[in-house]
């Protein structure tokens, strides 16, 4: 997915539910519990890492880190 876009799945309610994601470098999965009618909202982001910046000024690429966030919507 690209920067701002957004994907809905319908999911039936179960106890563990796992949400997994990657970047083509690193892999995440979250597990998170869902009731019947219940909504949940997740923001995934790449962010550098610490020396990131330092490597791709030297090699010219460097790691890029997945971050996954359950959000409350109000």
């Amino acid at each position: 997915m690209l920067f701002g876009q957004s994907e809905t799945k319908p999911l039936a309610p179960r106890a563990t539910t796992p949400l997994k994601a990657y970047n083509t470098l690193v892999w995440k999965t979250v597990e998170f519990d869902l009731a019947e009618g219940e909504h949940a909202h997740f923001q995934v982001i790449n962010r550098p890492g610490r020396w990131t910046y330092l490597l791709v000024t030297l090699l010219g690429v460097g790691p890029i880190y997945l971050t996954i966030e359950k959000i409350e919507k109000i």
